[in-house]
């Protein structure tokens, strides 16, 4: 848990101050979620992230929880599946 919010770089320093966000695919990225909603202030933190880990962060910084985030998800699922929207959109 811990290496996820504080990942050393590569002069061994930690910033307390900063969230490490990896990717890890659809299921980490709820995974992630959890793990980012249980920061104290984090307005205060710097992110670095990657892939879904961003979109973990972007989740959090509007306000959207597990089921928001769920919902999006399966909307645009449906979308694409009814052909209304493409993979890259």
């Amino acid at each position: 848990f811990m290496n996820m919010l504080t990942s050393p770089s590569l002069h061994g320093f930690v910033d307390p101050d900063s969230v490490y966000a990896p990717g890890g695919g659809f299921g980490g990225f709820y995974f992630s979620l959890g793990v980012y909603e249980s920061i104290h202030e984090p307005e205060t933190k710097n992110f670095y992230c990657y892939s879904a880990g961003c979109l973990g962060v972007v989740a959090i910084f509007n306000g959207y929880d597990f089921y928001d985030a769920y919902g999006m998800a399966l909307n645009s699922q449906q979308k694409w599946k009814n052909g209304t929207i493409s993979r890259f959109e």
